[in-house]
């Protein structure tokens, strides 16, 4: 999984640290403010894309909206010094997936990320399915409509003949 994170956030490094040991999630890039993360979403094409709620420039709700119109596939994961409970809603107004208070990122980082993920993966097995369930569908219609032509066709047919009698 590529991931692309803030230099900006305090403690970068311990975001760094907090992701290392997972060997296959690599850090493709990193962004000092707002349109930086947003150039190199696009660029880069991340799988999760990590801002933080105060990154100069466009913040990082701004950002987020931007991520998310230009790498609609990308998760974003919102970091802030807030209580997450009260920044969630305008964070996932913003098109964020979930976020994470900075002081407890040792705890919550792995865990909301994997969540987050997680998530993702169902929604989209569950789009699999729907689809399937709608070609499914679209078949059975498809082979009913058959029928209802043929039987037309042979009413049809019939009506032809016992006409020109």
């Amino acid at each position: 999984m590529k991931i692309l994170m803030p230099t900006t956030t305090n403690g970068a490094s311990r975001v760094k640290n907090i992701l290392a040991p997972m060997s296959h999630w690599e850090i493709c890039g990193e962004a000092e403010d707002g349109a930086e993360a947003i150039r190199k979403a696009a660029e880069l094409l991340p799988d999760l894309v990590l801002l933080d709620v105060s990154m100069p420039g466009l913040n990082g709700l701004e950002a987020a909206r931007r991520v998310r119109e230009k790498v609609p596939a990308a998760k974003i994961v919102i970091m802030s010094q807030h209580d997450p409970a009260l920044l969630l809603p305008r964070a996932i107004e913003a098109g964020a997936h979930g976020c994470v208070d900075k002081s407890q990122l040792t705890n919550e980082l792995l865990r909301t990320i994997g969540s987050v993920m997680e998530a993702g993966r169902k929604s989209r097995r569950s789009s699999a399915l729907d689809l399937r369930n709608r070609f499914r569908s679209a078949i059975t219609h498809a082979s009913s409509l058959r029928t209802v032509c043929a039987f037309h066709s042979r009413l049809r047919l019939s009506a032809t003949i016992s006409h020109a009698n």
